[in-house]
């Protein structure tokens, strides 16, 4: 083994490193101590035995450590001698001609190899050799003159030393974060158009974009008066006059909006506002409702931006009778004082609840009974009675509930009965010598089935049911119609 080494009396084996046996202690004799005693230059030994010949054509650092005396490998080395400094380039030296730095270590080339090169290039070889050899040497008459070499096939003219390198860093553009936000390149405008001459239209780039709000309650969906996303709706307000002309009036409907005899009929004679269409133009709207009014009717142009405009109802909790004026109080203790003589109609109603059935607060099953999770108690809708007073424009109107209203404004005229109590607000509210009059016609308007029926709320609108919806359209359309003159008769021509 590599590692092992025996001892030459007692024949065990030792460490690599050990200089005497660790069983006999006698000295171990190891191999690189007797190699030491041997040549410690191998390549003198390979030069020996090597053909002069051969040993010419080495290059001249290893011909030198092939002939070089040996030495002692034991005595210290010696420090490195300097580095030759390389010999001055010649003035004359043609460009692209890159002559090595030492030219103790270039080769010697064989005659006869030298002899089979192009004579260009050897030319060169024996101009340059004979060059550096004589610089070698020490001789300087052996050196050649510009005149010999080559005649360069370029030559640099002007400053021959090439300058350093610059290491600075160049300038950068400033960043966005070292700039002036406000500093930057006007954008081209486009030339403001003379307001004085009305063919130019200003082409602004820039004009701002409101953000419609989300529509009410009242201007989605659709119902008995027709579809509540139509730009414009003719409606047919109801009047004590058609009695005497309903078959004259008959056929002028008919003839103007290509509905059978049997719908006009029952249209002209009931006492609510009735649609009858719908239009995506006011124009087209006002058109029509023009040609029906000349024939003796009552129409409404209900457009968006009327249903819009109207202010919502206050819900009052209670009241108190200051005068000439009444003080409503809603359940946030915001306070609103209205005249007495202001109030132009009281609308009664029945708000029940939605005809789908609510569950219930207690489910039963056969173990007993389960309170059922995430039920309140006013989430369940009951049946209640409500009252609208109509307040003449610009005013919101005014909604009492029978369930939450504060009755004690009425003193002695208080009954246990909320409805009756209800019933005599208007009475209570009147001025003196005076009556509001009251409408009791909601429960005959026919309720819309179906899909159009229901309005799905958004995130943050209050929700409405179905007949609480169809209750603010009616009130709405009462409190409009109160603006509308009564129904003209026809004169001759028309």
């Amino acid at each position: 083994m590599a590692d092992v080494i025996q001892c030459p009396k007692c024949t065990r084996p030792n460490g690599a490193k050990a200089l005497k046996c660790m069983y006999c202690g006698a000295e171990i004799h190891r191999p690189e101590a007797e190699s030491a005693g041997k040549s410690a230059a191998p390549e003198q030994d390979l030069a020996a035995g090597m053909d002069p010949s051969l040993l010419s054509s080495l290059p001249a650092a290893l011909r030198d450590r092939f002939t070089a005396p040996p030495q002692d490998p034991r005595k210290a080395a010696a420090p490195p001698a300097p580095a030759k400094a390389a010999p001055a380039m010649p003035a004359s030296t043609p460009a692209g001609v890159d002559l090595p730095e030492d030219n103790a270590d270039r080769p010697v080339m064989d005659p006869s190899m030298l002899a089979a090169l192009p004579s260009g290039l050897r030319d060169r070889f024996t101009t340059e050799s004979s060059t550096t050899s004589a610089a070698d040497a020490g001789d300087l008459s052996g050196s050649t003159s510009a005149t010999d070499l080559p005649e360069p096939s370029f030559v640099p003219t002007g400053a021959t030393e090439v300058p350093e390198p610059s290491f600075a860093r160049p300038p950068m553009a400033p960043s966005v974060k070292e700039s002036d936000p406000y500093d930057l390149p006007e954008p081209t405008s486009i030339e403001e158009p003379d307001s004085e001459d009305p063919d130019t239209v200003n082409t602004d780039q820039y004009i701002p974009v409101e953000t419609a709000s989300p529509p009410t309650p009242l201007l989605k969906g659709g119902g008995v008066w027709g579809p509540r996303n139509s730009l414009a709706r003719i409606l047919l307000l109801p009047d004590p006059s058609y009695k005497k002309r309903v078959p004259w009036l008959r056929a002028r409907l008919s003839a103007q909006l290509g509905l059978d005899a049997y719908s006009c009929n029952m249209y002209l004679q009931r006492d609510f506002p009735v649609f009858l269409a719908g239009y995506d133009s006011e124009n087209e709207a006002q058109q029509m409702a023009e040609n029906l009014i000349d024939g003796g009717m009552r129409i409404l142009v209900l457009t968006r931006s009327m249903v819009a405009d109207q202010p919502p109802a206050f819900l009052a909790t209670a009241a108190q009778l200051e005068g000439d004026s009444i003080r409503f109080v809603s359940a946030d203790r915001t306070s609103r004082v209205l005249p007495r003589d202001k109030i132009e109609q009281a609308i009664f109603a029945e708000i029940k609840p939605p005809a789908s059935p609510i569950q219930p607060l207690v489910e039963r099953n056969f173990w007993g009974t389960k309170g059922r999770e995430g039920k309140r108690m006013d989430e369940v809708l009951s049946p209640y009675w409500a009252v609208e007073f109509v307040v003449s424009p610009p005013g919101a109107p005014i909604r009492a509930r029978a369930d939450m209203f504060d009755f004690s404004c009425l003193g002695n005229r208080r009954v246990p009965s909320s409805l009756i109590n209800l019933r005599a607000l208007p009475a209570h509210f009147a001025p003196q010598g005076q009556t509001i009059p009251a409408d009791d016609l909601f429960k005959r308007v026919p309720r819309a089935q179906g899909a159009d029926a229901r309005v799905q709320p958004v995130e943050g609108e209050e929700y409405w049911t179905p007949e609480e919806l169809l209750f603010a359209e009616y009130t709405l359309l009462q409190g409009l119609s109160r603006q509308v003159p009564a129904a003209k008769r026809p004169t001759a021509t028309s």
